[in-house]
């Protein structure tokens, strides 16, 4: 079931092959979501070499190689349906005891099957339920030769193959697709080595023979009719098929130039309806098969094979190829990616893991490093921040007495407001208001001379920002005089005396401060 999901969700090609005694048959499906078409199918003839492995290998991979160059190829995974006389197929129905009795004792038989030649040979088993109560169940026995010799042919023309089952088991599920066989339905497949007879129902194989003597349609025709009751009581009484059971329909599996003749033949025993693969196209199958003519039985066994990883409800393969997978000797490369991955992708993590803890070390001690001499940068920054607070009480001591003992008194700066003014302007009043500005009114007793009288203020040294505030005109003894407002700041100036003891001291400002104090 891992391979079957691996093809379901890696491509979108699907392709299925059907190795025969003296053709390989092909078909090739696109996919899209739940929905399939074929795109292109045939078949190349070969030369029948089954029982020489090593010719059969050599023959096979060249027929794949020149498949994958024609259907450009790459790495596809592929469904393998085989002959019936490469594959041996048997059916068992009943309840779970039965079935489990039956398919042991069909296992323990299996060297009898000696059409499949001598050697190690491969069974697998699967079971699916009828109904409450029945199973149907189905033995596939494949030589182990066989299954490497296709294998190694797929793998060297770069294909993989992903499952093998028998002919028939693929031919039901695609009648079964189709509808055919929603009564039990006969199947006639001739070909060289003579003819396969085979009922499907439901899309399940309920039998299978090889008629070797039925090398024309007129022997199989005439082998039907000889064994047509028997057919019918072996439904009735072995599989227990629903509602009638008659064998009143007939499947003609053989190239669409042959089915004339065992069409015509068939017909004479009064069967209801005799089938060809044209027959196909008026079936539920016409819109998937997208025009492609089934040119073949073998091209018909490939296309139901791969029913199995395009529809859900088809009957599975038996796990004969996932016990040859098992028993197969395999590489030390192949152990350790394919089977020893989980503790690859654990050592993985272990490592990661390793080198994530000692990314986060290397990390935490750059910040245990970078905090220690963080604190011991902020110790130094801090005793220096202590000393230079200390520094700036110092030198605002310093200018508070600095400018205590350096002030000029008001009486000296109203004096020198009152000497710079021209000769013609008067200091009526002065005063100091709430905001601690100079005030001066005055009268100009000649003209409007405020501009001199704010130059000269501004060029005053203890006297800055000064602002005119009004001006006005009153009478003087029948002449006009000007009236101002002007509102100015004193500012501090060090007078000589005093600006020499600071230089005097230099830099030993504290013994200065002190003494003034004193």
């Amino acid at each position: 079931m891992v391979a079957i999901k691996r093809m379901s969700t890696s491509t979108q090609c699907r392709v299925g092959l059907h190795i025969g005694l003296s053709a390989i048959s092909y078909a090739k499906v696109s996919r899209s979501g739940d929905k399939w078409k074929l795109v292109s199918c045939g078949e190349i003839g070969w030369e029948n070499v089954i029982s020489n492995p090593a010719a059969m290998r050599v023959e096979l991979q060249s027929l794949l190689q020149q498949l994958v160059k024609q259907e450009s190829l790459n790495r596809e995974l592929v469904h393998v349906s085989l002959h019936n006389r490469m594959c041996v197929t048997r059916v068992v129905t009943g309840d779970r005891h039965e079935v489990a009795e039956q398919l042991e004792e069909i296992s323990d038989n299996s060297q009898h099957y000696l059409q499949l030649g001598l050697g190690e040979q491969m069974i697998g088993h699967i079971t699916v339920p009828i109904d409450d109560s029945r199973q149907h169940g189905q033995v596939s026995i494949i030589k182990r030769g066989l299954i490497e010799g296709v294998e190694s042919a797929a793998i060297h023309a770069g294909l993989e193959v992903l499952w093998i089952d028998g002919a028939l088991t693929s031919v039901c599920r695609l009648v079964g697709l189709a509808g055919l066989d929603r009564t039990p339905l006969l199947m006639v497949w001739i070909g060289s080595s003579g003819a396969e007879i085979a009922i499907s129902y439901k899309g399940r194989l309920q039998l299978n023979y090889h008629a070797g003597e039925c090398c024309t349609p007129e022997q199989a025709a005439n082998t039907i009719g000889k064994h047509l009751k028997r057919l019918r009581r072996f439904c009735d009484r072995y599989r227990q098929v629903e509602g009638k059971s008659d064998l009143r329909r007939v499947l003609v599996l053989t190239k669409p130039g042959g089915d004339a003749e065992i069409r015509e033949r068939l017909e004479q025993f009064d069967f209801e309806k005799v089938h060809v693969l044209r027959d196909l196209y008026g079936t539920e199958l016409a819109d998937r098969l997208g025009g492609q003519s089934l040119c073949s039985a073998g091209v018909a066994s490939a296309l139901g094979g791969l029913l199995v990883h395009l529809e859900p409800n088809v009957i599975p393969t038996t796990d004969v190829f996932s016990k040859y997978l098992l028993t197969k000797p395999r590489s030390l490369r192949n152990v350790v990616f394919k089977d020893g991955w989980h503790v690859l992708v654990a050592a993985a993590l272990l490592v990661g893991m390793l080198c994530t803890d000692w990314a986060l070390r290397a990390w935490v001690d750059a910040n245990e490093r970078a905090s220690t001499s963080l604190v011991s940068n902020f110790d130094l920054e801090r005793q220096q921040l202590l000393e230079l607070d200390r520094q700036r009480k110092i030198l605002a001591e310093f200018k508070r007495l600095q400018t205590k003992i350096t002030s000029a008194t008001v009486r000296d700066v109203i004096t020198r407001v009152a000497t710079c003014l021209p000769e013609d302007c008067r200091l009526d009043w002065c005063g100091i208001d709430a905001q601690g500005q100079l005030v001066l009114k005055g009268t100009m007793l000649q003209g409007d001379q405020t501009y001199e009288v704010l130059k000269a203020l501004r060029d005053l040294p203890e006297i800055s920002e000064v602002a005119l505030e009004s001006v006005g005109s009153a009478s003087n003894y029948g002449k006009t005089a000007t009236l101002f407002e002007i509102h100015c700041e004193i500012s501090s100036q060090p007078s000589k005396s005093n600006s020499r003891r600071i230089a005097d001291h230099g830099t030993n400002y504290p013994e200065l401060l002190f003494g003034n104090v004193h």
